[in-house]
């Protein structure tokens, strides 16, 4: 096998440096001074441009005497082809001086896709002429047409130059890029018929929204929340809040009622039951709110069959009507984000408290929008009292001992006041094109803890 001494005086089979892009194998020729020539200026070029190179040199066997035995050139070949196959990286650039020209012939047509181009030098057309003389015209062509070889009237003639070489480098770049795509379309399919996938990004609804500010508000004052069934017995809904037997509230017309195994049953018509509930299996003292869904046979833009209530319950020793005024105005103002809230409290009815009153808050209307907070006009904003004797009597807690207030008010109300949405019956339309304009981002959404 040939090799070279290098300066360590150790023996190596070929002489290489790394680099990018197509190698360069420098195949010696017989005249070692020559081809040595050619393989250092060769060698500075591929350094240069920061390209793969090997040195190969098809003599014989090198020996430290400096003398070398006979090799034929079939032991050339299979020495070259197991460079090329074994030692080589990507497609290669042969280069042959002399006898290397005919040998790079060989290598070329027993590894036809491992070769980016030939470049002969020196004497080497001498020696491959009777070799190119036997190829087929056909292959002369294609020979011809891919730039492999020029033939002058001196017979074949090479040179080297970095335009030539750079030019096989970039040809055989874009044959390998073609042949990535073309296996990338045969292994790759799509369909064109399905629909796009197209990220839709949701949003929380308007009531979620509110329901989230509500349970933050009360939570800085202290409030627990606490949830109940949508399915009430008559007791919690009715008879334990003091609604009479020939109360309205009671009426086909305006309850949904359920018959299930005699028992008299009720699709809740607030969230009161849930108030009853808590003081049945709850000692005092108690503070809460209750949100949730809410039944009642209406529907209208103002009303919808189901809605949203929250309400609110204080019982200990000292509740007054001054600690339910200050609750609710603190909620208010936090609610709509305002100052010095204009408001006012009107007696009213209400079975489960004594006394009872509406609260209502001043507004006006600019560009057809409500601002809450200020104005010469009112409007009812929730119910409220002290909790009447009766209903603490009937959760079993000792009315001698115990006092308290409660309130209430509608979701949608609310949601409607401080987004300026009209129809309360939008709410529960499937249209993503309003839940878009009035919903809230999750990434945006932030709490007024800033948390």
């Amino acid at each position: 096998m040939p090799y070279f001494i290098n300066k360590k005086k150790e023996r190596i089979r070929y002489k290489s440096i790394t680099g990018k892009g197509p190698g360069i194998i420098f195949i010696h020729g017989l005249n070692s001074d020559m081809s040595g020539q050619k393989a250092l200026s060769l060698e500075r070029f591929a350094r240069k441009n920061k390209l793969r190179f090997i040195r190969f040199e098809c003599r014989g066997h090198g020996k430290s005497d400096g003398k070398f035995e006979d090799f034929t050139i079939s032991d050339w070949k299979k020495d070259l082809i197991d460079i090329i196959d074994n030692i080589a990286k990507g497609p290669q650039i042969l280069v042959g001086s002399s006898m290397g020209g005919w040998l790079m012939f060989l290598a070329a047509n027993a590894r036809p896709k491992r070769i980016a181009g030939l470049i002969g030098l020196a004497a080497a057309p001498d020696y491959i002429d009777e070799f190119y003389k036997k190829l087929p015209l056909k292959k002369k062509q294609e020979m011809r047409k891919k730039g492999i070889i020029k033939y002058s009237s001196y017979g074949f003639s090479y040179l080297i130059k970095k335009k030539y070489i750079i030019e096989g480098i970039k040809n055989q770049r874009t044959e390998i890029e073609n042949i990535e795509i073309s296996n990338r379309i045969n292994l790759e399919s799509i369909d064109v018929t399905l629909p796009p996938n197209i990220s839709e990004k949701g949003k929380i609804h308007p009531i979620s929204q509110t329901i989230f500010n509500i349970i933050e508000i009360f939570g800085n004052l202290n409030y627990a929340v606490e949830t109940g069934p949508d399915i009430e017995t008559d007791f919690n809904n009715f008879t334990a809040l003091n609604i009479p037997e020939h109360h309205p509230a009671r009426e086909m017309q305006d309850t949904f009622y359920i018959q299930d195994n005699g028992d008299k049953n009720v699709l809740r018509t607030h969230t009161s039951p849930v108030q009853v509930r808590t003081m049945l299996t709850t000692k005092p003292p108690i503070k809460i709110i209750v949100p949730g869904r809410t039944y009642r046979s209406d529907s209208d833009a103002t009303h919808a069959p189901m809605f949203h209530q929250v309400e609110g319950l204080v019982v200990d020793t000292s509740s007054t009507m001054v600690d339910l005024k200050s609750t609710l105005v603190s909620f208010l103002e936090e609610f709509f984000e305002v100052k010095n809230l204009q408001y006012r409290f009107r007696p009213s009815y209400f079975p489960f408290t004594e006394p009872s009153a509406e609260m209502d808050v001043a507004y006006t209307k600019v560009n057809n929008k409500i601002k809450i907070g200020e104005g010469d006009k009112w409007l009812e904003i929730l119910g409220c009292g002290m909790v009447n004797p009766v209903v603490l009597d009937n959760c079993n807690i000792d009315s001698k001992k115990y006092q308290g207030f409660a309130f209430g008010m509608g979701i949608e109300r609310l949601s409607m006041l401080k987004y300026g949405i009209t129809d309360l019956r939008s709410f529960f339309d499937p249209n993503y094109r309003w839940l878009d304009h009035y919903g809230f981002s999750i990434l945006d959404n932030q709490t007024r803890s800033g948390l």
